[in-house]
């Protein structure tokens, strides 16, 4: 990967500050000024990435999301952020489908089985969403992912069968 040098290095800081300081547009123009051939640079990418979430911009969110996989398809974050992009525009199948392919890349990450639990729970699939939250319990420290599943809303519809789980 590429390092970023000055003057690039010195946009993305302020980009990152303005993302601290809740500035995004400001962000995003900092970011614009990078050099056109650095623009899919992964910590680029990411960056834009959190900045539009911040705006709560699933749309561009999912826009760079889906270049940022192309861009690091060895980080496991450049999947879970495309296809939550994609989820909180209620594109459940499409989320479904973008992360999929991950868990044969990440093949003990117990946070793949588990999104792709909650998005199979949004489509109202509830045995898929159960197979896919027992491989996740399988993947992870059991206690603490049962725990988290039943604050998350995603998994509301199977609350009860996770509870019941030994």
């Amino acid at each position: 990967m590429t390092a970023l040098e000055p003057p690039d290095s010195y946009h993305f800081s302020a980009a990152e500050g303005w993302l601290v300081l809740g500035s995004y547009a400001d962000a995003l123009d900092e970011l614009q000024r990078i050099s056109p051939t650095l623009q899919e640079h992964p910590d680029i990418l990411l960056l834009r990435w959190h900045v539009h979430a911040k705006m709560k911009d699933w749309k561009a969110c999912a826009e760079v999301g889906h270049r940022l996989v192309a861009a690091a398809p060895d980080e496991i974050s450049s999947w879970q952020n495309y296809a939550n992009s994609l989820f909180y525009e209620k594109r459940y199948r499409e989320a479904f489908d973008a992360l999929f392919p991950a868990i044969e890349k990440f093949p003990k990450e117990w946070s793949v089985p588990y999104n792709l639990a909650c998005y199979e729970c949004q489509m109202g699939k509830l045995d898929e969403a159960m197979a896919w939250f027992k491989m996740a319990l399988s993947f992870g420290n059991a206690d603490e992912v049962k725990q988290q599943a039943l604050r998350d809303p995603d998994l509301g519809p199977v609350h009860d069968a996770i509870r019941d789980l030994p």
